[in-house]
């Protein structure tokens, strides 16, 4: 793929957090230093062969990557670029929501390059590369490319829950309660189920 780097070797460490990590986010302390890396993360190369420059994933990519099996240091050898261009481009056509400038415009060029005869790899992967970016990087675009409902969704809207025994997309009226360890109605640090069973 163009525009794959070696980066320098980061310390792999394992996180205190482990059972709460997604290798989105990691939520351990000791892995927000400048050399170190949850073991759960992708490495460099792999955020560059998806990418084309560094950004974090979101958590619903990265849950959608562990269901695929896809382990961190295995992105260029397991992750299939084309076919997930392919979930995506096909999601965007059959979604019947308004969907965003920058979506319209990069979707008009792929039609064209694609009908004109000027799509060619180099050119396939730049393009690809920007959707990905665009949908699949934390914190880019206001939205993201959600694997739970198969559709773009608002970050404003909706979060991506990873610590539940079933992740998933949820709106933003719902949390995660680690008292019973499910995605309800939330306030005060638990949920509504949780905080009406201390009141009984």
């Amino acid at each position: 793929m163009p525009g794959t780097l070696i980066f320098e070797k980061y310390q792999t460490i394992e996180c205190v957090c482990q059972p709460k990590c997604s290798f989105a986010k990691c939520l351990c302390y000791q892995c927000k230093g400048l050399k170190r890396t949850c073991v759960k993360a992708p490495t460099a190369n792999d955020i560059m062969y998806v990418f084309g420059e560094r950004l974090e994933v979101t958590p619903c990519f990265s849950d959608h990557l562990e269901r695929l099996g896809i382990k961190p240091g295995k992105f260029a050898d397991r992750l299939n670029l084309w076919e997930l261009r392919t979930t995506i481009v096909e999601a965007l056509r059959k979604d019947l929501v308004r969907q965003s400038p920058f979506l319209l415009q990069w979707l008009g060029r792929w039609e064209r390059m694609n009908q004109d005869g000027s799509l060619t790899l180099d050119g396939s992967a730049e393009h690809m590369q920007k959707l990905f970016r665009h949908l699949l990087a934390a914190g880019m675009g206001g939205h993201y490319f959600s694997f739970c409902r198969n559709r773009v969704i608002e970050q404003r809207r909706y979060w991506h829950c990873a610590q539940c025994a079933e992740p998933g997309c949820r709106t933003q009226d719902l949390g995660h309660c680690d008292r019973c360890n499910g995605c309800k109605n939330y306030g005060a640090g638990e949920c509504e189920v949780c905080i009406s069973d201390e009141s009984d």
